[in-house]
């Protein structure tokens, strides 16, 4: 939005006003010198041309945004699976939302994706969930599930070669600053949690 607002006022709205005095220019000169003012009308009509060009990128980027969004929707991904396997979904947020960084959309979506897949894959669940949980300091995602939790520490795994996805996993929080966490008690859950300083550090406005 902040980009957005900015082109709309350096580049559109600059334009605009130029028009505007350029307008003026024309509607004076139009009755004395018709050729000039013809001339003028002419640059009037590029300069309008050019600034819808310009709202036409702004409205591109805007509905990126909303594509993007949907496209890693959480609540989405839980919908599907319930549908196309039967298996009892939950989908719960907690704390105020706010927006995300697409990075860190993607990562969320995409370790949400992987962790449910591992649940029906090598736990056999029958049910699984997904908690989002949204503070002034983080965002957290939790993905467990009721299955059988594995027979040995999935830790070990991800400090060696990986398993179960795992270390694909960490190796993509990593990238924006966050963490994955295992949770084997009361039931096995995979925590990505990425702090908010680790967003305006590593990716641009």
């Amino acid at each position: 939005r902040v980009r957005i607002a900015r082109q709309l006022h350096d580049d559109i709205g600059h334009r605009l006003i130029r028009v505007k005095m350029m307008t003026e220019a024309a509607i004076h000169t139009l009755p004395h010198s018709p050729e000039t003012g013809m001339d003028m009308m002419n640059q009037i009509r590029d300069q309008l041309a050019a600034s819808m060009d310009d709202m036409r990128a702004a409205v591109r980027r805007i509905n990126y945004g909303s594509q993007l969004e949907g496209a890693y929707a959480l609540d989405r991904l839980l919908e599907e699976l319930g549908r196309d396997t039967g298996i009892e979904t939950s989908y719960q947020i907690y704390g105020i939302p706010y927006p995300l960084y697409p990075s860190v959309r993607v990562t969320l979506y995409k370790n949400a994706q992987e962790a449910l897949t591992n649940a029906l894959r090598h736990g056999q669940a029958t049910a699984v969930w997904i908690k989002v949980s949204f503070s002034e300091q983080e965002v957290a995602m939790e993905v467990g599930n009721n299955g059988q939790r594995p027979k040995e520490n999935p830790l070990l795994k991800l400090r060696g070669k990986g398993g179960m996805g795992l270390q694909g996993m960490a190796e993509r929080v990593h990238l924006v600053g966050g963490t994955l966490e295992l949770q084997l008690e009361p039931e096995f859950a995979v925590i990505t949690r990425i702090a908010l300083h680790s967003q305006s550090d590593k990716l641009p406005l």
